[in-house]
Formats: C-alpha cells, sequence, structure tokens
C-alpha cells in the first residue's frame, strides 16, 4: 500500500501529538526513537503496517473523545 507523499509523516506526527509525544508513539509503535523521527520528518516511509497503527491510534483517541464528550 503506498500513500501519497507526506500523508504518512502528517499522520505519525497527528498520532504523536494524540498519544502525549514522539517517546510515548514510540513505544506504542514498539519503533526505536530514530525512525519515528525519520517518519515524521518525511525522510522515511513507515511499513504499512506502522502506518496502519497510527491511523488507529489516531481514530481510538478519537473516539475516545467523542465518546467523553457525549457523556
Amino acid at each position: 500500500m503506498r500513500v501519497a507523499r507526506g500523508i504518512s509523516s502528517r499522520t505519525l506526527k497527528a498520532a504523536a501529538d494524540l498519544v502525549g509525544g514522539r517517546r510515548k508513539l514510540r513505544d506504542l509503535l514498539g519503533a526505536s526513537s530514530a525512525d519515528v523521527a525519520a517518519w515524521i520528518s518525511g525522510v522515511a516511509e513507515p511499513p504499512d503496517e506502522i502506518f496502519l497503527r497510527a491511523v488507529e491510534l489516531i481514530l481510538e483517541r478519537l473516539d475516545a473523545r467523542d465518546a467523553a464528550s457525549k457523556g
């Protein structure tokens, strides 16, 4: 699976913001700090499974926010 250039770095950045930073994202993804930095900066593309896990983390956090706001 290929995503448009820049989408993966923006997705990883959003995931890091939502989970509490790059270190937390690194731990949740089981990746190295260097890899996370390269993915967020756009120097490297993450593997598909990492990209999809980042999307999943974003959706989980958004769902939790939505549920909390409803009640």
